[in-house]
Order: structure tokens, then sequence, then C-alpha cells
């Protein structure tokens, strides 16, 4: 699916129910790769992460396009369960 500048609002969010970690797994799945390049949108936290797995020679910026994500922080499991359900109606015990 394709999306425009004037969609972005609609897909975007600064609301976080956990950290991925992306960079380390661009370091492991990327390395130093020279002719891979990505885009990838990272919270403020992730392109600290990920600057300094630069500075330690394990992934290559040059290769990465940084779409930069306002973060509101984080929220505990127990808040992202109850918004879940109380927001989309879904059972959590029954998603697999």
């Amino acid at each position: 699916m394709d999306y425009g500048p004037a969609e972005i609002s609609e897909i975007s969010g600064s609301l976080h129910f956990g950290t991925l970690l992306l960079p380390k797994l661009f370091s492991r799945y990327l390395g130093k790769e020279e002719n891979l390049k990505i885009a990838a949108a990272l919270k403020g936290c992730d392109v600290m992460e990920l600057y300094e797995l630069a500075k330690r020679g394990e992934v290559r910026l040059e290769n990465i396009l940084i779409l930069g994500l306002n973060c509101g922080g984080s929220i505990s499991p127990e808040t992202a369960r109850k918004m879940i359900v109380e927001k989309f109606s879904v059972d959590l015990d029954s998603v697999k």
C-alpha cells in the first residue's frame, strides 16, 4: 500500500507499547553491507542506539535513511492491554 504525505498523520503515532530495538536488528542483518540501502521510521531512542552502533563500526549510517518519529514514551503492558480492550474491543486472550 502506498501512502502520500497527506496520509502520514493517519498512520503514525507517538504511543508505543514496547521497544523493538530495531538498530540491533540492523546490526545483525545489515552489518557493514555496502550495497544494501534501507529506510526506517525510528523513535529518538532508536536513533541514538543506531548512532552508537555506527560509532562501533557495526552499521553504515550512509546506507540508512532515517525517518524520525515523535515519541510520547512507552506504557506498561497492563495499561496497553486495558487500552486495546477498551478502544478496539479485542479479547486479548484469544489473540495468538
